[in-house]
């Protein structure tokens, strides 16, 4: 069984620390929103996502999401997203998120589009609420 639980900037966050960097994913700061995945049983964080309203721009940036890699291939990062997605849409805005070419397809198969690719840096860009489960 999987616990969900929102985190702020304001809240300890040295295991969220700890699974960015074990995905070798940069650690978001700032102002930033956090959705955490926990094995229940064993209340140990298998997977975070994180997004920051971008006051210039009026939108929301999907900053990251990563999954421990035992816990990869399991639906944690499609539920992760949906999470993330679902805050977002809330709130009225659209997502994007800036990720490297080799995860795109991930984010493409769950409704996001390119908008832009600077260096093998691409921008996606999502409309609307969650994606339909398959």
């Amino acid at each position: 069984m999987i616990e969900a639980r929102w985190l702020s900037s304001q809240d300890d966050l040295s295991e969220i620390t700890k699974v960015h960097e074990a995905c070798s994913i940069i650690m978001p700061s700032g102002d930033v929103m956090f959705i955490c995945l926990f094995d229940a049983k064993t209340t140990k964080l298998i997977g975070v996502g994180s997004a920051r309203f971008l006051e210039i721009n009026t939108r929301f940036m999907i900053e990251s999401l990563c999954v421990l890699p035992d816990y990869r291939k399991q639906g944690y990062g499609d539920f992760l997203l949906r999470l993330l997605i679902r805050r977002i849409f809330d709130a009225g805005f659209s997502q994007y998120i800036h990720v490297n070419e080799e995860v795109s397809p991930f984010f493409v198969k769950r409704g996001f589009t390119i908008k832009s690719n600077e260096s093998g840096r691409l921008l996606l860009v999502r409309e609307g609420d969650v994606f339909p489960c398959k």
